[in-house]
């Protein structure tokens, strides 16, 4: 899906969401999940947004072994993290969030 049916998408959900229950905008709530949707609430999972910023001094691997070499410009960009936690403080899974393009663009990659 492109970038702005997305927004379009989370627009209409989010309103239909404050709206409540008792809202004609319920439907398009519903509407807006699958059946067996798996809905996370509470519980052991975080969620945080923080700046990543810094300067490519040094080379950088690929996931297939190549070797970028350090281009000295500087990149800023917000990263989001959503962590699972079990019971002894431990993440058993993350997932992480940044705007790569925008980064690899800072840096003079893209």
């Amino acid at each position: 899906m492109k970038q702005r049916e997305l927004i379009d998408l989370m627009t209409t959900l989010d309103d239909a969401w404050n709206a409540g229950p008792g809202s004609s905008l319920w439907e398009t709530f519903r509407k807006r999940h699958t059946e067996n949707v798996a809905v996370y609430s509470d519980g052991n999972h975080t969620c945080s947004i923080a700046d990543f910023s810094g300067t490519m001094k040094g080379p950088m691997k690929t996931g297939d072994g190549k070797v970028i070499p350090p281009t000295g410009k500087s990149f800023h960009v917000e990263f989001c993290t959503v962590a699972t936690w079990n019971e002894k403080g431990e993440i058993t899974e993350e997932r992480l969030f940044y705007d790569l393009v925008g980064l690899m663009r800072q840096t003079g990659l893209a």
